[in-house]
């Protein structure tokens, strides 16, 4: 094989490597940004060891950016009816992004040449580390979520008891149920990983999100009854724990309505 033949091929085959991890299924939540910076580096490089023949590395590009997300896509199934059809919008866009940053390279490095053939060298080890990258980041990615949820499940488990504590404190000095989801009191008395000052002011009667969790506090009567509820933004990829609890200090793992807006804990599965 020639060495522009080899170069395109390469090419190719690092631009379709570098997506997948965009589209793997649990996900590091990667935009396309990386993908973009190895596609214009492989244009760069293989562009300057075919001596500035450029337009088939950004036909490569675009080939490649096309193949690598639609198989990406056909081998994770998107989770959500609405992310599915977007997914051949986000292949265009991708493709077309990757043909404008291919373009662009080409023509900034259309002219540099090599003193000598010495110089070969350090771009040859450079387009392999370029077309590792993809591989790299696939082998990285279950360990590396694994980490993500494993911290995600301590930190939310140590905001949800700090935040129980907290309204059982409320409840116990004030005697005011109005007081239990007032989040200035609540702040007062809580003690975990910290909330933002918005945060405070809007988890009554709503979700705010930390670290990967919803966090969410419902004063439901005026006789003292409340619900605690903590879940992961999006089921494997931030957590598989859940949180609830309510007024009567038992706590369980999902709620439902009794009479709206009436919501109980129910308790965990054995």
């Amino acid at each position: 094989m020639s060495t522009g033949r080899l170069l395109v091929t390469l090419s190719l085959a690092g631009s379709a490597l570098a997506w997948w991890p965009v589209a793997m299924k649990p996900s590091l939540y990667l935009t396309g940004g990386l993908p973009l910076v190895i596609v214009a580096l492989l244009t760069a490089f293989s562009t300057i060891l075919s001596c500035g023949h450029w337009p088939r590395f950004m036909v490569s590009s675009g080939v490649g950016t096309f193949v690598g997300l639609w198989t990406g896509w056909a081998i994770w199934q998107p989770t959500h009816s609405i992310a599915t059809s977007y997914v051949l919008l986000g292949i265009s866009v991708a493709t077309l992004a990757a043909l404008l940053v291919s373009l662009t390279v080409g023509l900034a490095v259309r002219k540099v040449s090599l003193p000598n053939e010495g110089w070969r060298v350090p771009f040859w080890i450079s387009l392999a580390c370029c077309l590792a990258t993809g591989p790299i980041a696939l082998a990285l990615t279950p360990s590396l979520i694994a980490r993500r949820v494993s911290r995600n499940e301590r930190v939310a488990a140590e905001r949800f008891q700090s935040l129980k504590s907290a309204v059982e404190q409320t409840k116990a000095e004030t005697g005011n149920p109005r007081s239990l989801c007032d989040g200035s009191v609540l702040k007062s008395h809580y003690s975990g990983p910290p909330f933002s000052r918005d945060d405070w002011d809007l988890m009554n009667g709503n979700y705010v999100i930390e670290d990967g969790y919803f966090f969410g506090i419902w004063c439901q009567d005026e006789n003292g009854g409340y619900t605690i509820d903590a879940r992961p933004e999006t089921a494997i990829d931030d957590g598989m724990r859940e949180f609830c609890t309510d007024e009567s200090g038992r706590v369980g793992c999902s709620l439902k309505s009794r009479t709206w807006p009436r919501k109980i804990c129910v308790a965990c599965a054995q």
